[in-house]
């Protein structure tokens, strides 16, 4: 069974990779555009390694393999593009690995769907299946072809990492009665997926902001999955509730110059952050983020008219057909998602689990940006793509749903295999298509910022940078028009 299973992981990381590629090969060739030449191309700190003993930037890990990059492989382009790929198919291998660790643990170890036959196929074919369309969905390519926004790849990379760490370490312990018959033996291997799991969760919150809902994960996840003593749970959760302080402490720390100074763009990103908490209003942010939501759920299905920068308009009052409208949507959503995932865990019932924690999943993965918290930008795609995976993932888990209840209803059996390979080739083709199309916009500057320019009028700033793309042309007309 082991051999099988590293075969199938074998021939699975194979697939990854060659989707992988396919999908981002235009993105390889993509220019610097908007923020990346602050960021990156135009960042004297990221050029000089005297300035790493500085710890304090909010997301320092960024900014450190932006450094590592650049040394490893200079300046141009491709090599940043061809690691945040990589960075992207590893996360799709972390997704992959995530839902196959779930059907191993104490809470499925009696399910039906499970034990029956093709039980625990179909549950990996739920985890290939979700992972390879998170994998070529073009709602991922800002957070993957825009090089300033590895901080969002990567952070998700160090999430996926602790929560798979955490799984393993608790499938290790000898009370959890899902990993060993005793604990002879399996500390050594606690030891290191625990500590895998509170180091992940630290370079993730040095990562990007996202990262504070790690602990809530990990604790849906627990009071879920396994079982044991009460404080002892509390003990294996209270590290990672204390790397909340992280965050505020990195957002309000000064910042103490490196050899090249200090980090501009960090403190740039500090000030921003702050103007972003007195500019805006929770309540407004709140209201505006409830119309936004439903759209971010709607790009992930229909991921149409793609593009950088979305005009938005802010919501003030609650009493708005859109505001109320999509308060109804959202809270009739929590509300069967709490619902199933309670009934699901009472009666080890796999598809309703699956389905009810990627809605949750996408509820506590997007809170950080999409609740209280003002940010004066407030849509974008790049912030789909962590919650997409809760999204993609009670998809999936439905179609498997539908498919076992045609089965009991019908006695239509359409074999698993089958069954998966007729939805991926419904979905993954056209998706890396698509993918591949919105990369080729990004692959030109003047391509990419006429599109965006297209596509919204109302945000002067891209049009700025589309007339100094005609000036270094020495297209003067077109840049003074612009």
């Amino acid at each position: 069974m082991a051999k099988q299973e590293f075969l199938r992981f074998r021939y699975r990381l194979i697939i990854f990779i060659l989707l992988g590629l396919l999908a981002y090969y235009n993105a390889l060739y993509a220019p610097f555009v908007l923020d990346d030449r602050a960021y990156v191309a135009g960042n004297s700190w990221v050029m000089s390694p005297g300035n790493l003993a500085d710890t304090t930037g909010l997301r320092y890990i960024g900014d450190v393999s932006f450094f590592l990059n650049y040394k490893a492989f200079g300046p141009a382009p491709f090599s940043f593009h061809l690691v945040n790929v990589i960075i992207h198919i590893a996360n799709a291998l972390l997704v992959y690995s995530f839902i196959n660790i779930l059907f191993r643990t104490p809470l499925f170890s009696g399910s039906p769907e499970i034990d029956r036959e093709g039980g625990a196929g179909a549950a990996s074919a739920i985890a290939f299946l979700t992972a390879v369309v998170f994998l070529v969905h073009p709602i991922n390519t800002q957070a993957v072809t825009y090089i300033s926004q590895r901080f969002t790849s990567l952070c998700a990379l160090f999430y996926l990492l602790a929560l798979v760490f955490y799984l393993k370490a608790r499938l290790f312990m000898d009370d959890d009665g899902g990993g060993a018959d005793d604990g002879q033996g399996r500390s050594p291997y606690v030891t290191l997926a625990y500590f895998g799991a509170f180091a992940s969760t630290i370079l993730a919150m040095k990562t990007k902001e996202i990262a504070a809902t790690i602990p809530l994960v990990i604790t849906v996840l627990e009071l879920s999955l396994f079982r044991g003593r009460w404080k002892r749970r509390l003990y294996l959760l209270a590290p990672f509730f204390a790397t909340l302080l992280i965050i505020p402490l990195s957002l309000f720390s000064p910042e103490i110059p490196g050899a090249g100074g200090v980090n501009s763009m960090q403190l740039r990103m500090k000030h921003r952050k702050i103007l972003d908490l007195t500019e805006l209003s929770p309540y407004t942010y709140l209201l505006t983020q409830t119309t936004v939501i439903p759209a971010y759920i709607k790009k992930i299905f229909l991921p149409l008219n793609q593009h950088f920068d979305y005009y938005w308009p802010l919501k003030r009052t609650f009493f708005n057909g859109p505001v109320i409208a999509s308060s109804v949507f959202l809270i009739a959503l929590m509300a069967y998602a709490v619902r199933t995932f309670i009934r699901a865990v009472r009666k080890k019932s796999f598809y309703p689990f699956l389905i009810s924690f990627g809605i949750i999943w996408f509820f506590i993965t997007i809170a950080v940006e999409s609740s209280v918290i003002p940010i004066l930008d407030v849509f974008n795609e790049h912030r789909i793509y962590l919650p997409g995976v809760g999204i993609v993932l009670s998809a999936v888990a439905s179609l498997f749903y539908l498919r076992e209840y045609v089965r009991k209803r019908f006695s239509f059996n359409l074999k698993e295999a089958t069954f998966t390979a007729l939805v991926a080739v419904t979905l993954v083709i056209p998706l890396t298509a698509a993918t591949s199309m919105r990369n080729w916009v990004w692959r030109d500057e003047l391509r990419f910022y006429r599109d965006e320019v297209a596509k919204n009028p109302y945000e002067p700033d891209v049009g700025i940078y589309l007339g100094v793309a005609y000036y270094e042309r020495r297209r003067f007309d077109d840049a003074i028009s612009e």
